[in-house]
């Protein structure tokens, strides 16, 4: 099990209290609709107060074949080492019954659970040699194991395979864009916006 724990401040009470922040392996999810499976990760945050609550998330890229997803650069085998690519529409409707894409909420409450947005890129990122450039492998503290699938243009083309890892999030920024979450190299998860007909990687999110 991975743990990180943070000292809060004072409580109401003048009482100094531990928010305990955990990752831990949970279940195997098996896509009925192909047969697929996917290891999953579990995420807790207890309160001082011994509340606590949890997300679970795919410890690995969806690879569900739908209209809207393709492999990068239309190559089959990129299927099977990076999960497939998706419009946002197509990501919409992508996750298993009683997962769904993750919202910009659940990317945050991701990011925090390891330091934030600028420090928690490491600990997401898997130690793979998939990663070209210097930095860009991570520690995978997280169980997280985030890969650099690159992504697919509007215009059909793909880019940036071994470089950058870039997922959708469920919310979207007007009309014709929605928001992603990117990570590169260094230490950073940078919350960015894109075409809703480029294609980025899908993780799910288990419904609460």
């Amino acid at each position: 099990m991975a743990a990180i724990i943070l000292m809060m401040g004072s409580t109401l009470s003048g009482q100094q209290g531990l928010i305990t922040r955990t990752a831990e392996a949970a279940e195997l999810l098996t896509d009925r609709r192909d047969g697929k499976t996917y290891e999953t990760v579990k995420y807790t945050v207890t309160y001082p107060d011994k509340t606590s609550q949890f997300f679970i998330w795919t410890t690995k890229n969806l690879n569900y074949e739908i209209e809207g997803s393709a492999c990068y650069d239309n190559v089959d085998e990129h299927c099977h080492t990076y999960g497939r690519l998706y419009t946002w529409d197509a990501a919409n409707r992508a996750c298993p019954e009683g997962w769904h894409l993750p919202s910009d909420e659940e990317w945050y409450h991701l990011a925090f659970h390891y330091g934030g947005n600028c420090r928690c890129g490491g600990f997401l990122k898997g130690d793979s040699t998939l990663w070209k450039r210097v930095n860009g492998p991570g520690n995978n503290e997280s169980l997280f194991n985030a890969i650099p699938a690159g992504f697919g243009s509007r215009a059909g083309t793909y880019h940036r395979k071994g470089i950058t890892a870039l997922f959708w999030s469920s919310n979207e920024r007007d009309e014709t864009s929605a928001w992603d979450w990117k990570l590169t190299s260094g230490t950073e998860l940078q919350r960015w916006h894109g075409s809703k007909d480029a294609k980025n990687a899908v993780r799910c999110v288990r419904d609460q």
